[in-house]
């Protein structure tokens, strides 16, 4: 009987073993072969997937993995890239693919789990988003801002804002100061939603727009400490200059 049992299991190691190497060996001639068109993309990514769920810890398994998600989130296969994504994380510990998973989740309208994906990844030892990235996150944050009541925008947005020039800077940023003082103006963070998109474009050299919108804001909310400040920009020619040249004028001013 012990016998039989034995025989059996080694027939069945050796189909396993000989299944295995099939099925690597048509990886091989696939990503090695001459014909690399859609068609043969498609069947190599079907073959990575096959090849990972059947041999989960195989060293190939990982990149196969994330292989096919990839192949499937550029062929907007979002629900199988995202499944793929978070096997990635989850059985391989591959934080790095943390910024794919939240793009995905951006692209099927899951704003909120977008922004929390990406926050988690910064928050890890070594980690920032990358300037695209940022773009994504202010974009889903745009989505998310809809759904606030008026009272909960200014902390929202100021959190949010200080996460994201944290990471990368204020141009990301642009498009929501935008959005935050031209559709809600009378929020008590649209003053500085303004003034910030000011001092951008006055960082940037672009002089001309940037006094328009010192003067927007001094035209808009005239009683704000805000407003005064961008009037000394402007009388004392400080715009379009760099944070020292601006120091030189306000100390020659004051004859230091």
């Amino acid at each position: 009987m012990n016998k039989w049992i034995y025989l059996f299991v080694a027939v069945a190691l050796w189909s396993c073993t000989d299944s295995k190497e099939k099925l690597a060996e048509k990886i091989a001639a696939l990503e090695t072969g001459e014909v690399q068109n859609a068609e043969t993309k498609k069947e190599l990514n079907a073959l990575y997937e096959q090849y990972a769920l059947k041999y989960p810890d195989d060293s190939a398994s990982q990149f196969y993995t994330e292989n096919a998600a990839m192949y499937a989130f550029l062929t907007n296969d979002l629900d199988r890239a995202l499944k793929l994504s978070e096997n990635s994380l989850n059985r391989y510990k591959n934080k790095d693919i943390m910024p794919v998973i939240a793009k995905i989740y951006g692209l099927q309208g899951k704003s909120d789990s977008c922004l929390a994906v990406f926050e988690n990844y910064a928050k890890l030892d070594g980690k920032k988003l990358e300037f695209a990235d940022a773009r994504i996150y202010v974009d889903n944050l745009t989505k998310v801002l809809k759904s606030k009541k008026d009272e909960e925008i200014s902390k929202f947005v100021s959190e949010k804002a200080a996460f994201v020039e944290s990471q990368v800077g204020v141009e990301p940023l642009i498009p929501l100061f935008e959005m935050v003082y031209n559709t809600y103006p009378k929020n008590e963070f649209s003053p500085l939603a303004m003034a910030r998109h000011a001092e951008f474009l006055s960082e940037i050299g672009n002089v001309e727009q940037a006094t328009a919108m010192f003067q927007k804001l001094i035209a808009t909310y005239p009683d704000t400490q805000l407003a005064k400040d961008a009037q000394i920009m402007i009388d004392n020619n400080m715009i379009g200059k760099t944070a020292e040249e601006q120091m030189q004028i306000i100390m020659k001013k004051k004859g230091v």
